[in-house]
């Protein structure tokens, strides 16, 4: 997996969990949508033969034919694999629990060939809990069938259905789980410290059309008792009842969206598009990821994992237009909570608000279009309150709304338009058309709050 491509996201507002269109698990952030990512490869194979005498065959290579889908207006994905070579077939399904720390992924195998076939289905970890690729430990629990990864605070229980065999190994050692799986035939070292990475077998023989299906269950929690915990619960449940119950959270939460008329195209990608922003929210903040990070070793770029306040200002006014206002007064909690005593808001934030990595920090250089976007869209919101409401509302972020305002206007020149600021792709250092009509909005929004509040040569 040299290319991190994503194609497809599931998550709550605890964990974020991105695939690959081959089904390879890419990121796996928890127990923040932004930090740490847990993992760095987790892809399938299937290794067709007798142990020893067959071929492993990664899911990712050319030979398989691909084709990925949610399911409709769900956060549900289904991969769909073939390989016309090995006359197989493999549909894996993955969600993630709404309210529970929990990814299942479903596998089905299906014999689409004339004659039998015998071989091993196969799931490749390679988890750096805590971003860490040393200092894990993992340890597979034979008792009550689990694998357990753990670094400091964060834990991993990986179960389900019991696998044939399960190899836990020292990534890129004599013992890797990835080496092990070469010859289709997994060793079963039950523990190793440092750079871990495991492996999980299911064997199989299929007569013509046959199929069989296993569950592979990872459950995320703070100590090994409450992950175990939460994964015999999940066991229990069994994967139907998960995804029932997946099924019906999220359409009951779609059932808040503002209905629209649109072409049928059009329709779906607006319940598409609130289904992936509802990922990308931290409940617990507020606060709203510009995108699921899709570099996450900043190999390519500085990241875009991180909140924009611009960005998150303007999914916070798609969502009040969508149905959602309590989604955005959290947000604007969080945008009064990181504002800066000058006034300003930074490039980027973490989730829970500190300051994120950057390269517009200097006053002569920051995005300043960020503070007027946020401005106008705390005008916008306080608009399309109730008419009663709205006196209250502009009351609680009056002084917000004006230390921004006020560092806005002391960054003009005498012709009226801002000093030097980066613009919004973060490219060039200057004065910027976007850039002045967001601070425009901006001094629009608090002249007519300070009318409201009868001062009017402030106004002015």
């Amino acid at each position: 997996m040299a290319v991190f491509q994503p194609n497809a996201v599931l998550g709550n507002s605890h964990t974020l969990v991105s695939l690959g269109l081959a089904g390879e698990l890419m990121t796996f952030f928890y127990p923040h949508l932004d930090y740490p990512q847990n993992l760095r490869e987790g892809m399938v194979a299937v290794y067709l033969g007798a142990p020893g005498h067959g071929h492993l065959s990664w899911t990712f290579e050319d030979a398989w034919q691909k084709r990925q889908s949610y399911l409709p207006r769900r956060n549900i994905l289904v991969t769909d694999l073939s390989n016309p070579v090995l006359g197989l077939e493999v549909r894996i399904t993955d969600l993630v629990h709404p309210r529970r720390d929990i990814l299942a992924r479903q596998f089905r195998v299906r014999n689409a060939s004339p004659q039998p076939r015998d071989g091993v289905l196969m799931q490749y970890l390679y988890l750096r809990l805590g971003e860490m690729p040393s200092k894990n430990s993992a340890r597979r629990l034979d008792d009550e069938w689990a694998v357990v990864q753990y670094w400091r605070h964060i834990c991993f229980a990986i179960g389900g259905d019991r696998p044939d065999g399960a190899q836990i190994g020292k990534a890129g050692g004599h013992n890797g789980a990835k080496t092990d799986m070469l010859d289709g035939a997994l060793n079963n070292q039950r523990e190793e410290l440092g750079d871990v990475d495991t492996a999980y077998a299911w064997n199989f023989t299929l007569e013509p059309g046959k199929e069989i299906t296993r569950t592979l269950l990872f459950s995320a929690a703070p100590t090994e008792p409450a992950a175990l915990t939460q994964l015999r619960s999940a066991r229990e449940q069994g994967f139907q009842a998960l995804h029932e119950l997946n099924d019906h959270w999220w359409d009951a939460w779609l059932s808040s969206a503002v209905p629209v008329h649109l072409g049928a195209d059009l329709t779906e990608t607006y319940y598409r598009s609130l289904l992936a922003l509802r990922l990308l929210y931290d409940e617990r903040y507020g606060s709203v990821l510009a995108a699921p990070e899709f570099d996450p070793m900043f190999e390519r770029c500085g990241g875009y994992g991180f909140v924009w306040p611009r960005d998150a200002a303007e999914v916070a006014l798609a969502l009040e237009e969508a149905g959602y206002p309590t989604m955005v007064e959290r947000f604007f909690e969080w945008a009064r909570m990181t504002q800066r005593k000058e006034g300003y808001w930074e490039q980027r934030y973490w989730v829970n608000g500190d300051r994120g990595p950057g390269w517009c920090s200097f006053l002569d250089s920051i995005q300043i279009d960020q503070t007027g976007s946020m401005v106008y869209a705390l005008g916008v919101h306080a608009d399309l309150l109730p008419a009663h409401e709205r006196p209250g509302f502009r009351e609680r972020y009056w002084a917000v709304a004006l230390l921004a305002a006020e560092y806005l206007y002391g960054t003009l020149n005498g012709n009226g338009l801002h000093g030097q600021a980066f613009d919004l792709w973060e490219k060039f250092r200057g004065s910027f058309t976007y850039s002045n009509a967001s601070i425009y909005a901006a001094f629009r929004v608090t002249a007519a709050w300070a009318a409201a509040r009868g001062e009017d040569d402030l106004a002015a």
